[in-house]
């Protein structure tokens, strides 16, 4: 398989997750980093639109609910807008769970949001 496809099929897969996980509640406050050529957040808003991008928007100071790095190519720099929150930082975060990760992205959600998220309300 072409990696370009692959990668998108993965960036789906987190998009499609995200969705899932926030479809029908009150949704995430999501960071995200990737490279500069790819900063796509489209999809990360939902398909209700239940989504916040926090690096667009002034600081409210408290962590964001999803953290999603993505890159087209392992070894490109990340590009960040607004606060930085590195991937080393993440994995070391005990409030977060790491949900998805491949070569090119990692998927961090709260654990706390996560489970809401699996409740009913």
């Amino acid at each position: 398989m072409d990696s370009s496809v692959l990668l998108m099929s993965q960036r789906m897969e987190v998009y499609y997750l995200l969705d899932t996980l926030t479809a029908g509640k009150e949704g995430f406050h999501v960071y995200m980093a990737s490279d500069i050529g790819n900063f796509w957040v489209t999809h990360m808003y939902g398909r209700r639109l239940q989504n916040r991008i926090v690096n667009f928007g002034p600081s409210s100071g408290e962590k964001p609910d999803a953290v999603i790095f993505q890159k087209f190519e392992k070894d490109q720099p990340l590009f960040f807008v607004g606060p930085k929150i590195l991937p080393e930082q993440m994995r070391s975060d005990q409030e977060y769970a790491l949900l998805m990760q491949s070569e090119t992205m990692m998927f961090f959600v709260k654990k706390a949001r996560l489970e809401k998220a699996f409740t009913k309300q």
